[in-house]
């Protein structure tokens, strides 16, 4: 990282951009990102039991990947994906997203 710890923004033009202490608008993101998270989780109370089965579950490798056949990705394929689609070029009819 050319020297510098990680975080230190001193001689970067972003430190131009960033405030140099907490901002009220910070406190009302952060009270409206509680709420919503709060909502979430009363809305619907088995998501966390979910989540952690899903976090416990086995990881698939790049070996187990491989061995299936899945990679490397062939060259033509990756070619073939070409640049992602904006949002105005997404077609309004779900099933002729993927042609």
């Amino acid at each position: 990282m050319n020297g510098r710890r990680w975080g230190d923004r001193r001689n970067s033009p972003l430190s131009q951009l960033q405030p140099n202490h907490w901002l009220t608008e910070y406190t009302t993101d952060l009270i409206d990102l509680l709420h919503v998270l709060t909502l979430l989780t009363d809305t619907h109370p088995g998501q966390d039991e979910l989540l952690g089965d899903i976090t416990a579950g086995k990881l698939i490798s790049v070996t187990d990947l491989t061995t299936i056949g899945l990679l490397p990705v062939p060259e033509h394929v990756r070619k073939s994906a070409g640049k992602p689609a904006t949002a105005t070029e997404v077609p309004a009819d779900p099933d002729t997203l993927f042609g």
